[in-house]
């Protein structure tokens, strides 16, 4: 059974000028940087320096759909070998 991922890039940010040091937030952009980290090894310094400049919750919203986006591709890339 499947579960329909809505597009990130749709989505709008509950209360986008917050902090992202709330809640469950920093567990969840900490999977979406090992995801990235494992998609794109090569650009590790610039992932590294974008995560650590997220401070609002629609910059972790811009990152998580830009995440979805690298693993979407690279899950249908792989797929298709």
């Amino acid at each position: 059974m499947s579960m329909a991922v809505r597009d990130l890039n749709t989505v709008v940010a509950s209360r986008p000028e917050e902090t992202v040091d709330q809640g469950t937030l920093p567990v969840i952009i900490n999977s979406a940087l090992r995801q990235d980290l494992e998609v794109s090894p090569d650009q590790r310094t610039q992932i590294l320096k974008r995560v650590q400049s997220i401070n609002t919750r629609e910059q972790a919203r811009k990152y998580l759909a830009d995440v979805q986006r690298k693993v979407t591709a690279h899950r249908a890339a792989r797929d298709q070998s």
